[in-house]
């Protein structure tokens, strides 16, 4: 399985937003910020330069702060935007807790572990769906937006600020998380395999 992004995949209280309040500093849930996030390698292979540029038109429009997380040059980036590199798991799990949204728009995906813990956290994600891997889970979980070009990723985004996620989308997100992949139900698989060997 090939993927950027690691760690396990824990379960965590959503703060549910508002839907349609513009955002702020803060979003009506406690402490959720308007904050969009990244984790990954930084690679214009991953569609990063088609996200931060549909990131810095959206600025036009909303006042956010866009982070982030993992390896590759990042370049000069807008205002509104920060490398962390690498952080601990402590950080990078409060980093999902209280941002609007975790992007995904890679088309190299096969797995996507982000994915699968940012739902696991009840954190709303937007995937690229020209990924068959990514559309897949969006699909199965009942849970996460798709985008398919410009347009769309604009839409999606502004949703993700906007908290336009109701608390039963979250919830088949991390219900989706810990059927199919929690150690248990791996383990189960596993053994299933063998027994048919």
């Amino acid at each position: 399985l090939h993927s950027e992004e690691s760690g396990s995949l824990d379960f965590a209280r959503n703060a549910g937003a508002k839907p349609n309040d513009p955002p702020s500093a803060t979003q009506g849930g406690g402490d959720k910020v308007s904050e969009l996030l990244y984790i990954g390698r930084w690679d214009g292979g991953k569609g990063t330069d088609f996200l931060l540029s549909q990131l810095s038109q959206l600025r036009q429009l909303f006042d956010f702060k866009f982070t982030i997380i993992g390896s590759g040059s990042v370049g000069d980036l807008p205002d509104f935007a920060r490398h962390l590199g690498f952080v601990d798991e402590e950080m990078k799990r409060d980093l999902l807790r209280r941002c609007s949204g975790l992007i995904v728009p890679s088309m190299l995906e096969s797995f996507s572990i982000v994915t699968l813990e940012a739902m696991s956290m009840g954190c709303p994600v937007l995937l690229n769906g020209n990924n068959p891997v990514l559309a897949g889970h969006s699909h199965r979980s009942g849970c996460g937006l798709l985008y398919y070009d410009a347009p769309s990723f604009l839409d999606g985004a502004s949703r993700l600020l906007c908290a336009t996620f109701d608390q039963k989308s979250l919830e088949q997100g991390r219900a989706y998380v810990s059927k199919n992949y929690s150690k248990s139900a791996v383990a189960t698989r596993l053994l299933q395999a063998l027994e048919l060997n």
